[in-house]
This record gives structure tokens, C-alpha cells and sequence, in this order.
């Protein structure tokens, strides 16, 4: 049968038709598809990406946010009371009361309560101190409290007189802030104190309250450390008396059960350490030295000693070093070679010697000595207390 010229058309265009079928079914569709799917696959984690842009600004937003309260609340810490316990307040009021020489008889705490002001939980506490004595004592107590760097505040005060003596009650008010234990107010710090050492053992105490196993260590030391203490006994007319007892009031030096400083003598490797620790409070590194090491740790003591965490946070700091023979000595005398040593590494200054304080000290205090051109002399406790003076 022949084929007419318009079948012949009819059929190529009907075999382009079903190539055209076979190759969309079998080609661009399942093509299509995976485009179609990609394009999904992307516009997903476009989205994605758009989420985790969008929470990573919310949470700088944040960020800043919480910083910006963060820093508020330091701020507010700074000025108020925050997360101290109880005893340290039973220490604060008994230490105001110490500035004066009025006799306490007695102290009570009422119930707490606490309130919310401005969205942070304050902790009221009111204490009731009972005393005895003179009015020029009584308002020594009243200025201490209102010269107090933080909120104190006195709400009360009962006086009346009886057989001629004033005796009544101070009402002091302490906000505790509870915002965040990060921020807590450190008012006091304990320490064993193995530096003073009893050398006549017939001989008599200073009154207890010299015997303190604390010192405040918060703002404000200038003003409450001098009246626990008391005053040293053997410093009166002593080229350095003044320095002497401007360490003791700011709690860098403290006081043995015997009322003496000894400025003359010799000030131990320990106790120079010890010193500087309480003058340039060093800060704890958070990492630990093991003082058992050294042949001589146990001259050291516990890490709750005096010694040890000043020796810790010196050794750490790269400023104090043992000796070759793999010992501390914390009880020999420093020299003025190895205090040299010390004060470089301290002041980042390879220059100075010890030669420059001595000629200071002449000049200041018209006061000499011929061990000042001997490095390997010893180093006095006035010298030290000068040296450092020096150097604020």
C-alpha cells in the first residue's frame, strides 16, 4: 500500500510526538524531580540559616542585655551587702563596736524578712547591740557606722543612765542583697596564725581579744581593723612608728597576743611573703602547687595557713622560688639580696637594688646602717614596711 505524502507527514510528526513522550516521562521528569527537590533541599537550609542567624542576634541581644544587668548589679553590690552570712555580720557589728572603748553586753538579731525592691530580693536584718561607757564613745561608734563605705544603717539608738553610767542599744540595719553568689560581699578572711611565735613560755597574754583568727579584708579597713587590734607596744618614737601603724590599720600587719612588733628585728622569708600578699593582694590562680616537695613543708604549714596561701599565690605568680637544695625556709631571715630579687620580679623593673631605699631612708629619716652595703644582711620588719611604702 503506498504511503500519501500527508500520511508520511502525519507520521513523523506523530514519532516526534511519542519521542518527545518517551523522552519527558523518561528524562525530564525524574530530572525535574531532583531539581525540584533541590530546590527544596536549599530553600530548607536557607530557612535554616536564617534561624540560626536570627537566633544568634537575639541571643547577642541577649547577651548584652544580661551584661548590662550584670554590670547594674555589680554596681549595686558594690554599695550594699551581698549573700554574707550571718556570722560575718555578728563580726562586722562587734568590730564597729571595737573602734570605741564602750563595753558591749549583748547582741540580738531579730527574724530577717525579706522584701523585693525593684525586682531583687533584699535580706533585712536588723542588730541590736547592747553597751556601756562614755557619750564621747558612743558617737565614735555613730560616726564609724555612717563613715562605713557600704549601706549601713543605724535605725535606732536607746541610751539611759543608771548608778551614773550610759548604757542602752545601737539598731543596726544590714540589706543583704540575694541577686547572685558571684557578687557576694567578702567582708572577712581566716587564717591560722603561725606567725607569731611564743619564745618565753612563762610569760603572760595581752588581753584575749588580741588573739583574733581573722582580719577584715573589705572596704572600709582603714576604719574598723585598728580598734579590734588594739596598738602595738614597743613601736612609740621608732623612726617608722607612723608606717607602722598605718599597716596595722589597714590589716596588712597584725598584732601578737603580746601587743609587739619588734621592728628591729629580722622579718622571715614567711612573714615578708606574707606581707606582701596582704599589700598587693595577689589573686589565687585557681591552679595548686604541691608544698610537700619541699624538704622543709612542713615549717610551712596547711594550705589554710597564712604561709602556705601566700607562698602558694607567690610561687604561682613566678615572684618567690625555692632554693637549690629543694627548700622554702619560710622561718629564715630574708635578705636584701633575695628581697631585691623579689621586688624586681614584683615591679617588672631589673634595675632596682636595695641601695635605693637605704639612700631614701637616710634622706627621709636621717636613719643609717652599715648592713644597707651588705647584700646578704637581713632584712628588718620597719625596712620592710618602708620598703613597700616606697614603693606605693
Amino acid at each position: 500500500m503506498r504511503i500519501t505524502s500527508r500520511e508520511k507527514m502525519f507520521l513523523t510528526v506523530l514519532a516526534i510526538a511519542l519521542i518527545s513522550f518517551l523522552m519527558f516521562s523518561y528524562f525530564f521528569t525524574p530530572e525535574y524531580a531532583k531539581i525540584m527537590q533541590l530546590y527544596q533541599e536549599k530553600r530548607a537550609v536557607q530557612e535554616k540559616l536564617e534561624s540560626v542567624n536570627d537566633k544568634a542576634a537575639k541571643e547577642k541581644e541577649l547577651d548584652k542585655a544580661i551584661e548590662k544587668e550584670y554590670k547594674e548589679l555589680r554596681k549595686l553590690s558594690a554599695a550594699s551587702f551581698t549573700e554574707i552570712p550571718q556570722e560575718e555580720m555578728v563580726l562586722l557589728a562587734n568590730d564597729i563596736l571595737s573602734v570605741s572603748k564602750l563595753l558591749g553586753t549583748g547582741m540580738e538579731f531579730t527574724e530577717p524578712r525579706v522584701e523585693n525592691i525593684n525586682g531583687i530580693e533584699v535580706l533585712r536584718n536588723i542588730v541590736e547591740v547592747g553597751f556601756k561607757g562614755e557619750y564621747s564613745e558612743i558617737v565614735k561608734v555613730l560616726n564609724t557606722a555612717w563613715d562605713y563605705p557600704k549601706d549601713l544603717y543605724v535605725t535606732g539608738l536607746h541610751i539611759k543612765q543608771k548608778d551614773g553610767v550610759l548604757q542602752g542599744s545601737f539598731e543596726f540595719e544590714i540589706e543583704n542583697l540575694l541577686i547572685d553568689k558571684s557578687l557576694a560581699t567578702n567582708l572577712y578572711a581566716w587564717y591560722i596564725d603561725e606567725l607569731f611565735t611564743k619564745v618565753n613560755p612563762f610569760a603572760p597574754y595581752a588581753p584575749a581579744n588580741s588573739t583574733v583568727r581573722y582580719i577584715y579584708i573589705g572596704e572600709g579597713a582603714n576604719l574598723l581593723n585598728a580598734g579590734r587590734y588594739g596598738a602595738f607596744v614597743d613601736i612609740s618614737g621608732h623612726w617608722m612608728e607612723k608606717e607602722i601603724n598605718e599597716f596595722l590599720k589597714s590589716g596588712y600587719i597584725y598584732i601578737n597576743p603580746y601587743n609587739t612588733f619588734s621592728p628591729n628585728a629580722p622579718i622571715s622569708r614567711g612573714e615578708f611573703v606574707v606581707l606582701l600578699d596582704n599589700v598587693y593582694k595577689w589573686v589565687a590562680s585557681g591552679e595548686d602547687i604541691d608544698l610537700s616537695k619541699f624538704k622543709d613543708y612542713k615549717k610551712v604549714g596547711d594550705l589554710q595557713a597564712s604561709y602556705a596561701k601566700a607562698i602558694q599565690k607567690g610561687f604561682l605568680s613566678g615572684f618567690v622560688e625555692g632554693y637549690e637544695d629543694n627548700t622554702l625556709r619560710p622561718n629564715d631571715p630574708i635578705t636584701y639580696k633575695e628581697t631585691e630579687l623579689i621586688m624586681k620580679r614584683i615591679k617588672t623593673d631589673d634595675s632596682f637594688k636595695w641601695s635605693e631605699v637605704a639612700k631614701d631612708i637616710t634622706s627621709k629619716k636621717d636613719i643609717s646602717s652599715p648592713n644597707w652595703t651588705n647584700p646578704e644582711a637581713t632584712l628588718t620588719k620597719a625596712e620592710a614596711i618602708y620598703l613597700l611604702t616606697y614603693f606605693k
